[in-house]
């Protein structure tokens, strides 16, 4: 949820509300190739998705670790599954680190989409380092970067 302020060229909104604007997925193109731009920027908001296999006739209860073989983070944002969408990841800040796929929502014998919204930086320079892990294995208890009384400091406002 919102901890702050909503805030516009630094003016607070009043009055202001949230609405459904369309899915992401239903405007979003179904054949995805990998687009090389030469003004593509890793390190700046963009979304990625791929297409995996499940070999399995009946997957399990699967984990989505956002990080890749030479454990480069993805840094923060929300990943999606065959549409379905797994949840908010920000591994560096903790103490969730992997995000929960029930065994349903992965399809045997045909492709599976992962699509990931990255808000911050992914660790995509190239198709090498562009990856993410699946794993058996929840990771929950990662330390936080913050201290506790750093989070929670502001003293909270109604309006």
């Amino acid at each position: 949820g919102f901890v702050n302020n909503i805030t516009l060229d630094g003016q607070v909104l009043v009055n202001w509300t949230m609405c459904i604007s369309g899915s992401l997925f239903d405007e979003a193109p179904t054949d995805f190739t990998m687009n090389k731009f030469e003004d593509f920027d890793p390190n700046a908001p963009n979304i990625y998705t791929g297409n995996f296999s499940v070999t399995d006739q009946a997957p399990s209860d699967t984990f989505l670790l956002p990080t890749t073989i030479s454990n480069s983070y993805w840094e923060k944002g929300v990943a999606y599954i065959n549409r379905y969408n797994l949840g908010r990841y920000w591994p560096i800040l903790g103490p969730q680190v992997t995000l929960y796929i029930p065994s349903p929502w992965l399809l045997p014998s045909t492709t599976n989409s992962l699509t990931m919204i990255e808000l911050q930086s992914s660790p995509c320079g190239n198709e090498q380092t562009c990856s993410i892990e699946l794993v058996d294995f929840p990771i929950l208890d990662k330390p936080t970067l913050m201290p506790a009384p750093l989070l929670y400091k502001r003293k909270p406002q109604y309006h």
